[in-house]
């Protein structure tokens, strides 16, 4: 297990997803995440995963910066700024590459009716599910003013069930 400590400020509920997750991912230290967000929870992702892939959006990069000042070898990160014009989940994909993603933490996304691309959480997750992903966190959940709403439809489709484990958090599985 990795132990990097990220000097940033936290708030505890922003870190209810832990606990779920934790609960649900077994031997975290053999599989690859990736989280859209970065904050102190990715220093939890880094010491408890093989890798770590944090894609961060936002209209500045004043919080990535000081996220991202302590390095570490299995931590890819990429700051996604939101005045671009290109799409949010083409240029996340491209980030990723053919990386075989085995969690998804959805802690982030545009910035809903104030962004013209119009990518909520709920959309990263069935993006997430069309990819198979076997994990699938959602924060935030079902706060509708964080755009978290996963269509029932999608999950059908691509074979997943929602668990609830409180704490705020959406989890999906494979089926």
């Amino acid at each position: 297990m990795n132990n990097i400590t990220l000097d940033v400020p936290v708030d505890l509920n922003y870190l209810t997803w832990q606990q779920p997750m934790i609960a649900n991912v077994p031997s975290m230290d053999q599989l690859v995440v990736v989280e859209t967000g970065i904050g102190k929870g990715s220093e939890f992702l880094i010491n408890h995963y093989k890798h770590v892939y944090s894609f961060e959006s936002n209209w500045s990069s004043e919080w990535y910066d000081l996220c991202t000042k302590t390095k570490h070898a299995n931590w890819s990160t990429l700051f996604y700024d939101l005045n671009r014009t290109d799409v949010y989940i083409d240029a996340l994909t491209a980030f990723l590459g053919d990386v075989k993603i085995d969690v998804a933490l959805v802690d982030h996304a545009c910035k809903g009716d104030h962004h013209p691309d119009p990518t909520r959480r709920g959309d990263l997750a069935a993006h997430f599910m069309k990819l198979g992903v076997k994990h699938i966190f959602v924060h935030d959940y079902p706060h509708g003013n964080y755009y978290w709403s996963v269509s029932d439809t999608a999950a059908d489709e691509y074979g997943y069930y929602n668990i609830n484990v409180k704490h705020s958090t959406g989890y999906y599985t494979k089926k």
